[in-house]
Parts: C-alpha cells; sequence; structure tokens
C-alpha cells in the first residue's frame, strides 16, 4: 500500500499540490518529527504563495535534520532562501543561498543555480558589482552547460552598470526562459542588422519598455527599406504620429497569426529590445533626444497661470518591488506646498482618485485627478495630457519613459534598489528631459526635500 507520504511525492510530479498538501499533512499526524516531509510541505506552501508558513516550517526540517544527521540539506537552505527572496528579504536570501552552497550541492549545475540566485538577491539591492561578480561564478560553475535563465539574470546586472555590449547579448537569453516568449512571423528570418531590408519590429515587455526602447527605431528606420512596428495596441495612435513614415500595427498581444504579415513583404523580423544590441553599444550612442509626438491641445492649458505640475507617486507591483519604488502622498506634502502650483495626478492605479481626495479632506492640497486622461486605455491621450504640462514628478514607473520620449521636463525619485533602467548609468536614455533626485538609504524625506528646495529655485529663476 502506498504511503500518505508517497502519495504526495507523486501529486508533486504531477503538479498536484493541493493534493500533496493533504497527503503530507495527514503523514505528519503520525509522524510528528519527519523533516524530508515537513520539508515538502514547507515547499508546497512556497508554491501557494504562503511564504511565511514556508519560512516556519523549513526552519524547524532544518532543526530536526541537524540534530539528526549534524548538519543541513542544501535543499532545504535554497527552499528557505526562495521564500525569504518571495517576502523581497534579500539580505536573509543571499545568506541562505550562500549556506546552502557551503553545504554542498548535488551537482554543478544545482551549485550554478544557488549562485544565481544570490547574485539576483544582491541585484534587487542594488549591488550590482556583487551581483555581477556571482552571476560570472555560476556561469563558470554551469560550463559547459549554458543556462539561459543564469545569463539572463546576469544581463540586469551589466546592464545596469553601463556594460551595453555583454549586457544585451545575455538579455538575449531571456527569449529561451519562460520569462520571454520571441514573437515568430512565419518565413520570416530573424533580422542579423543587414541594412536596406524591410524590416519587422515587434514590441515586448511593459509599455514603459516598449516606449523606452521605441528611441532606436529612428535608428533602424535610417537603416532600414521600410520599418514596420508590431506595438502594443494602446500605443498604436501614438506610435502612428510619432513614425509616420512606418507602417503601424498594433497586433503585438496576439498570438495568432495576424492578416498583415503577408502583404507587408517584410525580409526580416526583430524585437524592439534586440535593435539594441546593434544600435545601443556606448554611452555616445544614446542620443537622449525626444523622438514621440503627442497630440497638441491647448484646451487642457486654458485659464491657467500658475505651472501645471504631474506626479505620479506608485509604481511596480510586489513582483517588480513596488514598495521600494512607492512613495505614499502624505509624504509627498514637502514637495506639494513648496510652490503654487496647479498639481494633477497622473496615476492610474485605481485608487489614486482616492488617494487624492483623502489627501486634501486631511491637509487643503489638491491633486487634479482626471481619469479620462491618465486611466485611458489609449495611452495617446495621457500623452496628450502630459504633454501640457510644464514638469512632471515620478517614481520609477512608465510615466517617466514617456516624458522622456516626448521632452516634457521630468524629475524622477529613484530607489536606493534601482532597478537597472534607472541606476545612474542608464540616466543616458533621456539626459536632456530627465532629472534623478536618488534615495540613499531607506528614508524618502531627504529626497522630498531636496525635490521641494529644487522647486522653489525654479520658481526665484523665473520671477527673477
Amino acid at each position: 500500500m502506498t504511503s500518505f507520504r508517497e502519495q504526495a511525492l507523486i501529486h508533486i510530479d504531477r503538479n498536484q499540490i493541493d493534493q500533496a498538501i493533504d497527503q503530507l499533512q495527514q503523514h505528519l499526524n503520525t509522524n510528528f518529527f519527519d523533516w524530508e516531509a515537513i520539508h515538502l510541505l514547507g515547499t508546497c506552501f512556497i508554491d501557494r504563495g504562503m511564504n511565511g508558513h514556508a519560512a516556519a516550517l523549513l526552519s524547524h526540517s532544518l532543526e530536526i535534520q541537524k540534530q539528526a544527521t549534524g548538519k543541513p540539506w542544501s535543499r532545504t537552505l535554497l527552499n528557505l532562501g526562495a521564500a525569504y527572496r518571495n517576502e523581497k528579504r534579500f539580505t536573509e536570501a543571499a545568506d541562505l543561498f550562500r549556506l546552502a552552497i557551503d553545504a554542498g550541492m548535488e551537482t554543478k549545475v544545482e551549485e550554478a543555480h544557488a549562485l544565481s540566485n544570490s547574485a539576483g538577491c544582491h541585484l534587487a539591492e542594488g549591488r550590482f558589482e556583487q551581483s555581477l561578480e556571482e552571476s560570472n561564478r555560476a556561469v563558470e560553475c554551469a560550463a559547459p552547460k549554458v543556462i539561459p535563465d543564469i545569463l539572463f539574470n546576469r544581463s540586469f546586472a551589466h546592464l545596469a552598470l553601463g556594460h551595453w555590449v555583454e549586457g544585451w547579448e545575455d538579455h538575449e537569453a531571456g527569449f529561451n526562459t519562460h520569462v520571454r516568449s520571441k514573437r515568430t512571423y512565419p518565413g520570416i528570418p530573424e533580422w542579423d542588422g543587414s541594412k536596406g531590408k524591410r524590416l519587422i519590429v515587434w514590441g515586448e515587455q511593459g509599455i514603459g519598455d516598449e516606449i523606452m526602447f521605441a528611441s532606436v527605431l529612428p535608428d533602424a528606420i535610417r537603416d532600414s527599406a521600410k520599418v514596420i512596428l508590431d506595438c502594443h495596441p494602446r500605443l498604436i495612435d501614438l506610435m502612428k504620429r510619432s513614425f509616420p513614415m512606418c507602417d503601424i500595427y498594433g497586433t503585438r498581444k496576439q498570438m495568432q497569426a495576424v492578416s498583415w504579415v503577408d502583404e507587408a513583404e517584410a525580409e526580416a523580423a526583430i524585437s524592439i529590445s534586440q535593435l539594441c544590441r546593434f544600435y545601443r553599444t556606448t554611452d555616445q550612442s544614446f542620443p537622449g533626444a525626444p523622438y514621440l509626438k503627442a497630440e497638441s491641445a491647448p484646451a487642457l492649458r486654458a485659464g491657467q497661470s500658475k505651472p501645471r505640475i504631474g506626479i505620479s507617486w506608485v509604481g511596480g507591483t510586489k513582483l517588480t518591488n513596488g514598495e521600494f519604488r512607492s512613495i505614499s502622498l502624505e509624504k509627498w506634502l514637502p514637495i506639494l506646498k513648496a510652490v503654487d502650483a496647479e498639481w494633477f495626478s497622473l496615476q492610474y492605479t485605481s485608487d489614486a482618485a482616492r488617494q487624492a481626495c483623502e489627501l486634501e479632506e486631511k491637509h487643503g492640497v489638491t491633486i487634479h485627478h482626471w481619469p479620462g486622461w491618465v486611466e485611458a486605455r489609449n495611452y495617446d491621450r495621457t500623452a496628450t495630457f502630459v504633454d501640457s504640462l510644464d514638469l512632471v514628478i515620478t517614481v520609477a514607473t512608465s510615466i517617466y519613459h514617456l516624458c522622456g520620449s516626448l521632452g516634457v521636463p521630468v524629475w524622477v525619485l529613484a530607489s536606493s534598489k534601482p532597478s537597472w533602467r534607472y541606476t545612474p548609468q542608464n540616466e543616458l536614455w533621456y539626459r536632456q528631459t530627465a532629472r534623478f533626485f536618488r534615495q540613499s538609504g531607506t528614508d524618502w524625506a531627504p529626497v522630498m526635500a531636496d525635490v521641494a528646495a529644487a522647486l522653489r529655485d525654479v520658481e526665484k529663476k523665473n520671477a527673477a
């Protein structure tokens, strides 16, 4: 007869996690201190996003392991590290990955993955040199096997540090992971950089990424007989106005075949991010000039004499370190009270209007929130609204990329734990437009004070 524990292993192999949890719990009812079963149960809870439960169980498993065998099991340490990493406790997670390596891995490939996991934690904490060092060790450890996840992870450290050639090369490996999907068009090869071709460029990743990488389109247009852009459907009107010499289709989210491909007579295709491998290889190759055009809307400014300043205070999700990037509106008060201006919300999150109303009710500061402009499905409307502003102050989010691409002055409040797009080396993307105010440590108050002082300086200069 198959035991509860054996049945649980079968369910885990089949990715039937709920059934595995049930079997393991029944097994532990009569085997209180089976550390392997406790380990498996903790691992199942990680799969369910219950990282606190998982950490408690895995820690208990480790205690029993040490008593029973005199040393910890590396896989338990790895999974415990994953639970900490999932809850953004990156320093503790990196320490656990290191302990797992020291405890001895069963294979060099497992050790390589552990090193890469540790590198990812250092990356999230803004320790880019350390992340790169551990990523390099992971690559060496896995050799001669090439593991795309490890290369893709390393690409972010390279890009954060401005190692453009190495960064874009590793970034390509992302298409061989579960994170990115390569779009293909039947019978059309990937572009090799040859000039004079009819070229499909397809967008990928988020809207902010697609806007950022669109800075490379003028280079591709210059070198191609024709560029056909397959972009995000929310960007089609903005891209058509900005690149009238291109054929623009908003179909890059469609998984099935698209009808226009046969008529395009394209000779090659490439993702918009891969263009950087050809055109963004040195600091000097970043022009930093605006490249998108918004529709003019004079009526938005009619009757207003005060400076029009837009703000965005929430960026990212839990998965993309949103808690490090976002700043509650209460902390914006030094900025909002620094100068006499008209303040406008550029926040597209569902509770933005409520937060603005609560701030006005409590502190008497008005932030206009016009959902028809900032929550529009068609991002062209948001671009038009942003283009009507004198200044935008924002956390690290897609509004920064929109401002930079349009040439609207933008001040960026950058976390001390930035993603690669917001490191000092990446200020090159919009260097004619953007100004960064960088956090040191975890306190935003000094940053907000610096921005408030900068606003007052601008006001004095304009009044002189």
